[in-house]
């Protein structure tokens, strides 16, 4: 363990809360508290958990990430029996775009 304030110690939350800094808090005027109550969260959850590009992903967002991943193993699972497995895809994959809008709300 290094001293105190050590920005290496725990570099991905530094790295987080600079990000939350300079896209959120910066760039926001916050008159009461529950603004900050209300906004930071959401920046979280919407922003920065779902659209933001993160270089760890190849510079995707999450739900973009997901999606690719998700759609791949399904490749993977899928016999190819004459385009069956096509159109098995597309369900899925339907099924899994309504489930992202789905845990949204």
């Amino acid at each position: 363990m290094s001293g105190k304030a050590n920005p290496y110690d725990n570099a991905k939350m530094e790295s987080f809360f600079r990000t939350l800094k300079v896209e959120e808090v910066y760039m926001s005027e916050y008159r009461t508290y529950e603004d900050v109550l209300n906004c930071i969260p959401y920046f979280i959850e919407e922003v920065y958990n779902s659209k933001r590009l993160h270089s760890a992903l190849g510079y995707k967002s999450p739900i973009e990430f997901e999606r690719m991943h998700f759609n791949s193993s399904i490749y993977s699972m899928c016999p190819t029996n004459g385009g069956q497995s096509a159109d098995l895809v597309k369900s899925v994959s339907n099924f899994w775009g309504s489930y992202q809008n789905y845990i949204k709300t």
